[in-house]
This record gives C-alpha cells, sequence and structure tokens, in this order.
C-alpha cells in the first residue's frame, strides 16, 4: 500500500511539472499574439511562425512524457482509457 502511495505521489508531482510546462507555453504564445494584436504588428509573419513552430517542436517530447504518464495513471486507477 505505501509503495502504491509513493507510486502515485510520484505520478502527481510529475503531472503537476509537465502541467506547468504546457501552461508556460500556451501563455507565451498568448502572450505574443495578444502582443501583436495591441500593437497592430505587421511585421514578417515569418518569423513569428517559425518561433512558435520552434517552441511547439521542442514540447514536443513533453507530449510523449505526457502520452505515458496517463497511460501510467490509468493502470494505477483501474480506470479504462475513454475516447
Amino acid at each position: 500500500m505505501a509503495t502504491d502511495l509513493e507510486n502515485l505521489n510520484m505520478e502527481l508531482i510529475q503531472a503537476q511539472i509537465l502541467l506547468r510546462a504546457s501552461h508556460e507555453l500556451f501563455e507565451d504564445i498568448l502572450v505574443e499574439i495578444t502582443r501583436r494584436k495591441l500593437s497592430h504588428h505587421s511585421g514578417s509573419e515569418d518569423n513569428f511562425e517559425q518561433e512558435i513552430g520552434s517552441r511547439v517542436t521542442k514540447f514536443g517530447y513533453r507530449d510523449e512524457e505526457i502520452r505515458r504518464m496517463l497511460s501510467r495513471l490509468e493502470k494505477l486507477g483501474g480506470q479504462k482509457k475513454v475516447g
């Protein structure tokens, strides 16, 4: 029982770290989009798209971590996958 609680605690800590990372990425994207709209930025959209594309690509490994973690949590919780 203690081992299950320790495993669950570690999974929850990892979930918090991944949630924070995904929130920061999303927040950065929203801030940049808002900043561009408010300043009526008509500069190079290619740079913006490249910057966002780069950030999303770097986040790709986190997405894989999130998928593995969700799978482990489903097994720990004994729940069937929905969807």
